[in-house]
C-alpha cells in the first residue's frame, strides 16, 4: 500500500498494484489526450480507480470542508490526482533502489 500526504493535508492510501495495470496505463494516456472531452472523462474516472469509490468520496468531502462547503472544482481534483500519481511514482522509484 502506498501512503502519503497531499498538499492539502489529506492522508491518502493507494494500492500500488494499480500502477501496473493496463487499465491505468490506458487512463493515463487518455488523460493526456489533445481532445478535451477525452481528457475530462479520463480525469473524472481516474481518481475513483486509484482510491476506490469510498476513497474518492472521502477526498471530495475533505476538499469540500476545506472550501467552506463549496464543491471541489475539476482543476482542484485533477491537481490532487496528479499528486497521487506522483506519490505512486516516487514509491515505485524508492522500491527499485532498494
Amino acid at each position: 500500500m502506498i501512503t502519503g500526504t497531499l498538499s492539502n493535508g489529506y492522508e491518502i492510501e493507494v494500492d500500488e498494484t494499480i500502477a501496473k495495470t493496463y487499465k491505468f496505463a490506458k487512463m493515463i494516456g487518455k488523460a493526456t489526450s489533445p481532445q478535451l472531452e477525452e481528457r475530462l472523462y479520463a480525469n473524472a474516472i481516474l481518481l475513483e480507480y486509484l482510491v476506490g469509490s469510498e476513497g474518492e468520496k472521502k477526498l471530495l468531502d475533505y476538499v469540500r470542508e476545506q472550501n467552506d462547503g463549496a464543491e471541489p472544482t475539476e482543476k482542484e481534483i485533477s491537481s490532487l490526482t496528479i499528486e497521487i500519481i506522483g506519490l505512486m511514482k516516487q514509491e515505485d522509484e524508492e522500491v527499485k533502489k532498494s
